[in-house]
């Protein structure tokens, strides 16, 4: 009788260690499921955005660290924690990097290339001081500022401050802005007058401030190398816990 009773309440122990065992498992798995879904996941998507965007371009999407409290911060593994804050910093160092560039950029490179920049164009603009789009060929009566073209070109310019050929190359494999009509104009240019697209490299580039203007982007440019290797870590490391697919 002792024995039965003895042998029933080992089993029930046991039962209950196996249930109370269970109920542990299964809360932890909830808790690294709710992590991946709400923090690791967004990050992860954040992260590849920031590898995917154009060199000197930010990657214009909210960071979801920045929304992550700090007790939250705790439930994300210790390596990919400190990955991500790594990332971060190095964003934020990019990030002011871009803009003293883009600040010197357009408040003291601008006013005099442009002018320089316009003048070569001087043949091609209207009264307007727009590049008419009838010019390419292109049935429509519309036309873009010429200060467009410059905003577009100077970046790229200064980064390819001695091979004009580059610059306008890379301006045209460039998704920001307007690719169609970028495609569209220096592909009339190198047609129908080559020497103007070597002009208007010249034009930005041989102003006075475009060696600043080239030094502070390069900087820029390190830094947000940097960044985008930081977040491929970071990514890499998010990947193998969520066993994203790729």
């Amino acid at each position: 009788m002792v024995d039965d009773f003895t042998a029933t309440v080992v089993g029930a122990a046991i039962a209950g260690g196996i249930g109370l065992f269970t109920v542990l498992i299964q809360q932890r798995w909830q808790r690294k499921e709710s992590v991946n879904e709400i923090i690791l996941g967004p990050l992860y998507n954040f992260l590849v955005s920031v590898e995917q965007a154009e060199l000197g371009r930010s990657a214009n999407v909210e960071n979801p660290w920045d929304k992550v409290g700090k007790y939250d911060r705790l439930k994300v593994p210790k390596k990919i924690h400190v990955a991500i804050d790594a990332t971060c910093a190095a964003l934020k160092e990019y990030e002011t990097a871009q803009t003293d560039y883009s600040n010197f950029a357009w408040q003291v490179t601008r006013p005099g290339a442009l002018s320089a920049f316009t003048d070569v164009l001087r043949p091609y603009r209207d009264s307007s001081n727009s590049f008419p789009f009838k010019t390419l060929g292109i049935l429509w009566d519309g036309s873009r500022e010429l200060g467009l073209i410059y905003d577009a070109f100077f970046m790229h310019a200064v980064r390819h401050v001695v091979d004009p050929d580059a610059a306008w190359k890379e301006l045209e494999a460039s998704e920001v802005g307007d690719p169609w009509f970028n495609g569209k104009f220096i592909a009339f240019m190198r047609k129908q007058d080559p020497d103007t697209l070597v002009r208007l490299h010249r034009a930005i580039t041989s102003q006075p401030e475009a060696q600043r203007a080239a030094e502070l982007l390069k900087v820029s440019d390190l830094k947000q190398v940097l960044a985008v290797n930081l977040a491929r870590a970071a990514h890499i490391r998010i990947q193998r816990r969520l066993k994203v697919q790729v």
